[in-house]
This record gives C-alpha cells, sequence and structure tokens, in this order.
C-alpha cells in the first residue's frame, strides 16, 4: 500500500480488457467516485458498469455515455463516464494513464472524483481537480503500486524465452 493512504482498484464485477482498465482512486474525502458509485440504484450502476465494458473492450467515445476532452489543452487526459438518474446527471470523472513503461499499450482510466451536473457544459473546475490528482505524487504512488513495472523490457523478450508473466 502507498504510504500516503491512497490506493487504486479496478472496477468490480466488469470485463475489463486486455489493453483498457478502469479503476478508481480512494483514500482521501475527495476521491469520492467509488463510494458515490456503489450509491447508485442497481439498475443505473449496471448501466455504468455496461459503459465501463464497452469502453474496456476497445469502443470510442460514445458521447451519451463516456468520453475524452481530447480537443481540450489543459485537460485532454481527463475522462468521464456518465449516467441519469431521476433527472440527476452523474458524472465520473478521471484521468488516462499508461502505467506500464514496459508496455505503454496498457490504458488506464482511473476514476477519482463523482459530481453531479445540472448545466449542459463541463464544469472545469471538476476537471482541474482530476489534473491535480492525475499529477500528484499520491495518485502516481498507488498505480505504480497497482501496476509495478520493475522489469523494463517486460514483453520484449527474444523469442523462445519464457516471459514473467507466463511463469505466474
Amino acid at each position: 500500500m502507498p504510504l500516503t493512504g491512497i490506493t487504486f482498484h479496478l472496477v468490480p464485477g466488469i470485463r475489463q480488457g486486455p489493453r483498457r482498465m478502469v479503476g478508481f482512486l480512494e483514500g482521501h474525502r475527495e476521491l469520492n467516485a467509488a463510494e458515490e458509485f456503489d450509491s447508485l440504484k442497481e439498475n443505473r450502476k449496471a448501466f455504468v458498469r455496461s459503459s465501463i465494458e464497452l469502453w474496456a473492450s476497445g469502443s470510442n467515445d460514445i458521447n451519451e455515455r463516456f468520453h475524452g476532452f481530447t480537443n481540450d489543452t489543459e485537460y485532454s487526459l481527463s475522462y468521464v463516464f456518465k449516467v441519469k438518474d431521476n433527472n440527476v446527471n452523474h458524472r465520473f470523472y478521471g484521468f488516462l494513464c499508461n502505467p506500464l513503461l514496459s508496455n505503454p499499450r496498457v490504458r488506464v482510466c482511473v476514476l477519482c472524483i463523482h459530481a453531479r451536473k445540472g448545466q449542459h457544459q463541463t464544469d472545469r473546475a471538476e476537471l482541474a481537480r482530476v489534473e491535480q490528482w492525475r499529477l500528484s505524487s499520491a495518485a502516481s504512488e498507488a498505480m505504480s503500486a497497482a501496476y509495478p513495472d520493475d522489469l523494463p523490457s517486460l514483453g520484449k523478450g527474444k523469442r523462445g524465452e519464457v516471459l514473467p508473466w507466463k511463469t505466474k
């Protein structure tokens, strides 16, 4: 466990993709995405889970369910999963990262913050909070603990070589 008490875990109960995964950053009062996800009604939680599975399986942005902010020069690594419940727009904000230097194709969406949205435009203050977490040493420690990358050549072995992850 990281020294800061901030941890990362994958969203339970869904099929994660081989190159894309989604999880929650937890351990601070501001990191409320996991807690709010758990408090959703079961049918709304199932909707978010199916959205996460779609993204993890390689789907591009589906604006009604999830999307990035690629055209935003300040928050291009931010990401959001969306669900509506009884006229309340729930947003699960996070950031994208590639935690393994040895396998940069692995992309993780780290969900941090939940917000209720009332206006059409995204509240940039939410994206700023996500960006602070993305740049924090606490998040970096949590991701390093969840995705240890001790072998820089992992995945680039010679033909016939038994690679470390195949021995587990």
